[in-house]
């Protein structure tokens, strides 16, 4: 048998305060909320960290991380597809 846990983002319970602090340009912020679940591989803090690199949101511009902060999270997804053989 194969039990598989789901957990939530290290931040998800912040995440209506996320929203809201993102509209009220609160960018540091939100920048000291997500940057070391980014870092510790959270997929949804990568996708949102990069956006930021792409819009220049609390960051400067970065294309580079911005893309690499796009691609990253989908390679990880991808390798696990292929140890599961799902691919």
């Amino acid at each position: 048998m194969i039990t598989l846990s789901m957990r939530l983002p290290l931040w998800a319970e912040n995440s209506d305060n996320l929203d809201q602090l993102f509209e009220e340009e609160k960018y540091h912020t939100v920048l000291e909320m997500i940057f070391p679940n980014a870092q510790a591989g959270d997929l949804d803090a990568q996708l949102l960290l990069a956006k930021m690199y792409h819009e220049g949101k609390g960051l400067e511009k970065d294309y580079n991380k911005a893309s690499y902060g796009y691609v990253a999270p989908q390679r990880l997804i991808m390798s696990k597809r292929i140890k599961l053989g799902l691919n």
